[in-house]
């Protein structure tokens, strides 16, 4: 655990504060943290240790924060690897977009990903037949949402042909990006 919020300073978005013992910084919106709490290496693979943990003892966590202005706690914006840049420079956090379309009542699940353009993957629960109203009225939500996030960038929204299963999620059930990436999208 690096971070931890309590009744008194939980807020949305935010993560807590730092628990005692760990040093952190940020670096191109890595965080990176350092202290007795940091795992000692992969096992048996000093390889990937190096890559993760540097000789000063720092870890690359993976997750991209920024600091929220008004109580100094890191806010998660996604995963490093998991930014999309534009041609124009701006940045998309899939992570954000996607946590919005998932409340959407029938999505299971989505991924935004860029291919030749922006794709929004929605994985729709099976009970909602692609020729209902409430399958149109679902597209037209996802639209609302994705539109104004995508800084007038082309995308089209589109539904996995198969559901999710379960070996393309993380025991949290989130999307194992690199995973549904390979499978699905390697042709």
């Amino acid at each position: 655990v690096i971070c931890s919020a309590t009744p008194e300073c939980a807020g949305p978005g935010l993560v807590g504060d730092f628990v005692t013992g760990w040093d952190y910084r940020i670096e191109n919106e890595q965080l990176f943290v350092r202290g007795p709490h940091v795992m000692l290496g992969y096992w048996n693979d000093r390889e990937s240790t190096d890559l993760k943990i540097d000789s000063d003892g720092w870890l690359a966590t993976g997750d991209q924060v920024e600091v929220d202005p008004e109580t100094n706690q890191l806010k998660i914006l996604g995963r490093i690897d998991d930014v999309i840049i534009l041609d124009n420079a701006n940045k998309i956090h899939p992570h954000w977009i996607e946590g919005e379309i998932n409340t959407i009542s029938g999505i299971n699940h989505s991924m935004l990903i860029q291919r030749d353009s922006l794709e929004l993957w929605i994985d729709v629960s099976e009970e909602i037949q692609p020729e209902s109203e409430r399958y149109q009225t679902l597209y037209q939500e996802a639209e609302q949402i994705i539109q104004g996030k995508t800084y007038g960038e082309p995308y089209s929204i589109r539904r996995f042909d198969t559901p999710l299963i379960s070996t393309e999620l993380t025991p949290k059930g989130t999307l194992r990006r690199g995973l549904i990436r390979k499978r699905r999208f390697s042709s």
